[in-house]
């Protein structure tokens, strides 16, 4: 039956409403045409870019630390606070997986005691929940699912338990500690150690301590002594990437199977490619790292990937890739947003004349914004890329 067949079978009035009520229905199935161009269609709903914040600290040498927040989408400070220098230099930051809590190390100049601070704070409030004193290190690590934290610095290692920061383990060295990594799906981690010649430790934890601790001599495919420098694993615990060198002889980059310690993959690159900081893709298959030539060699700079599916290292960017102006391409801390399009890098860390935090489109390989942090006398040091969509949390 159709509305004018119903119409003449009912009354006046429900009449009246039945029509009035065909009418409407025409007129939204007119005004729904799903034109794009359509005056009164409604538009679809405008993406969302994700808004990540960048906790960068920096020194200034008369009196000062400074702890910056920059917003990644606007390129602004939405945050600072200062620090009195000779309390301790921030030496790295890094966050928990959600973004939760932050995590710093800081070492103090001059006779200041303790010269050393671990500590953990709310990333929302800025609270302090946890302080370590004596203890610090020049790198911070988090284990999968944010219950431990490491720190290394030149002459000691420390285990911690969170967010307490409980001391598990400690362990010392006159020669030197390289910086410690977790594997993320076993309570294993790795540190190199130089207790007379070149040693890579592999430590087994529990919830009360470290219960083993087992040295393997380093060595190239050749048979050299090598020592490492940086390192890392791989998402999927499959492999263990580090470079290494002979002392005053030649570099490599290795790739180690994570239980036999065998090597996978290794090879010879210049002095001026070791690489500084790593950072692995959300694909889990890549692996972006810096390197720079210092202050000696400010034309040497760029990123490496590592890509353990074709088992190849290539240049990602050099220095001749992006164009700064006077400002040379130094890369030192590196991370990547949690989307995996973006690359985050502090540039010129350390006492290098420029400064500046830059974000790279990772597909394109295109400088998207460049926010600047260098002033005359300041020296850069950590940097992180915290994990929160600030967007989305307002």
């Amino acid at each position: 039956m159709n509305v004018r067949t119903l119409r003449d079978s009912v009354s006046p009035k429900v009449a009246l409403w039945l029509t009035l009520s065909a009418a409407l229905v025409a007129v939204a199935l007119l005004v729904s045409c799903g034109d794009d161009d359509c005056p009164v269609c409604p538009k679809p709903d405008e993406e969302i870019v994700p808004d990540y914040h960048v906790l960068y600290c920096c020194e200034e040498r008369s009196s000062y630390d400074i702890a910056y927040t920059f917003s990644l989408k606007y390129g602004t400070v939405v945050d600072l606070a200062f620090y009195n220098l000779y309390d301790g230099a921030f030496w790295d930051a890094t966050f928990s997986e959600d973004g939760s809590y932050t995590y710093y190390t800081r070492t103090a100049f001059g006779i200041t005691e303790p010269d050393s601070w671990t500590w953990v704070t709310d990333t929302r409030t800025g609270d302090t929940l946890a302080i370590c004193s004596g203890k610090g290190g020049y790198r911070v690590e988090v284990s999968s699912g944010g219950n431990y934290l490491l720190t290394s610095e030149s002459r000691m290692l420390t285990l911690y338990k969170l967010p307490s920061l409980d001391i598990l383990y400690e362990d010392t060295s006159s020669g030197g500690i390289g910086n410690a990594v977790f594997h993320p799906f076993e309570r294993r981690f790795y540190f190199d150690k130089q207790p007379g010649a070149y040693y890579l430790f592999v430590g087994n934890y529990d919830s009360t301590g470290v219960t083993s601790v087992v040295a393997r001599p380093m060595f190239n495919r050749a048979g050299d002594a090598v020592g490492p420098v940086m390192k890392s694993v791989s998402p999927d615990g499959k492999y263990l990437i580090l470079d290494v060198g002979i002392f005053m002889g030649p570099k490599y980059f290795q790739v180690l199977d994570t239980d036999s310690l065998s090597i996978v993959h290794e090879t010879l690159i210049p002095d001026t490619r070791l690489h500084f900081d790593h950072a692995w893709h959300p694909d889990g298959k890549r692996v972006f790292m810096t390197f720079n030539g210092g202050f000696d060699n400010p034309d040497i700079g760029g990123i490496d990937v590592y890509d353990i599916t074709t088992n190849t290292l290539q240049y990602y960017v050099t220095s001749g890739d992006i164009s700064m102006g006077t400002e040379m391409l130094q890369p030192g801390y590196l991370s990547l947003t949690p989307e995996g399009d973006q690359m985050v890098i502090l540039n010129g860390g350390g006492p290098l004349p420029s400064g500046s935090v830059l974000v790279l489109d990772i597909a394109a390989k295109l400088l998207t914004k460049r926010i600047d942090t260098h002033k005359p006398g300041y020296y850069s040091y950590a940097m992180a890329l915290i994990p929160i969509d600030w967007e989305r949390e307002k």
